[in-house]
């Protein structure tokens, strides 16, 4: 898929996992540092996409930038293979700009994501990039 972004940006945060809902009696909720790291990214991309919501099938291009842990050596991005899980990771920034760019979720037809620690002079991050599928 080689088409320019309708949206580009790259947010200065620890990734978050969607959490699965809390449930206390019949009341199910989202814990609170879900909908935190949800905000987060909303913020950032009502401040950059000023134009009406889609309802065409839509692209995504996610790269989860973590904290590299003390222990690994090198210099470079290091390929995450642990815990968390990348769907999830996935799922917390879908969700977190349903109804800002697209009207639901069900109309992402293309995902890709990549997850890394960081290189030794990084900061954590999410890169985001969406496109209109024609």
């Amino acid at each position: 898929m080689k088409k320019e972004p309708i949206l580009s940006l790259t947010i200065p945060m620890q990734p978050i996992p969607k959490a699965r809902p809390r449930v206390i009696g019949k009341c199910a909720y989202t814990p609170k540092r879900t909908k935190d790291a949800e905000s987060i990214i909303a913020t950032h991309v009502q401040a950059r996409y000023k134009k009406e919501i889609l309802e065409s099938p839509i692209g995504i291009r996610v790269v989860f930038v973590h904290a590299r842990p003390k222990n690994l050596k090198g210099d470079h991005r290091i390929p995450k293979a642990t815990r968390p899980d990348g769907d999830n990771l996935v799922k917390t920034v879908t969700d977190a700009i349903e109804g800002i760019v697209y009207k639901n979720d069900g109309q992402i037809c293309f995902w890709q994501m990549e997850d890394w620690y960081a290189a030794s002079n990084e900061q954590p991050s999410i890169s985001l990039e969406l496109y209109t599928i024609s």
